[in-house]
């Protein structure tokens, strides 16, 4: 079950570390993922039903990356007056040039926050 839920959540980090996190700002594909990330929810209830093992908070990864990048957005469009750009290194493209600090430490902590949290909560109270 371990590996499904990392298996999901490298889905979802994927289009913030390699792509530019344009695709989710479609609200058509964001709608897809909220449902596609409600998978590893499902899956750990009925791991959890069947056999008692308890995965329910590290299921909630995806979900959580996907609302944090969200809130992200819309806080780095109110200050920034441009959407949450993506610092990638030895990119030459206008987004990767122009994003700034905040925006690569909200990016950092979009990717890891909730993969380290959700662990430590899993494993403290299971």
């Amino acid at each position: 079950m371990i590996v499904l839920i990392l298996l999901f959540c490298g889905i979802y980090i994927l289009p913030f570390m390699v792509g530019e996190g344009k695709i989710l700002r479609n609200p058509e594909y964001f709608k897809l993922s909220i449902l596609f990330s409600l998978i590893p929810i499902i899956l750990a209830i009925i791991l959890l039903m069947k056999s008692g093992e308890n995965f329910i908070f590290e299921s909630l990864i995806p979900i959580s990356i996907l609302i944090l990048f969200k809130r992200a957005d819309n806080y780095v469009l109110k200050k920034f007056n441009h959407h949450l750009y993506f610092s990638k290194k030895h990119s030459f493209d206008l987004e990767s040039k122009n994003a700034t600090w905040l925006e690569f430490f909200i990016q950092m902590f979009i990717a890891f926050g909730p993969l380290f949290f959700w662990f430590f909560i899993g494993r403290t109270l299971t």
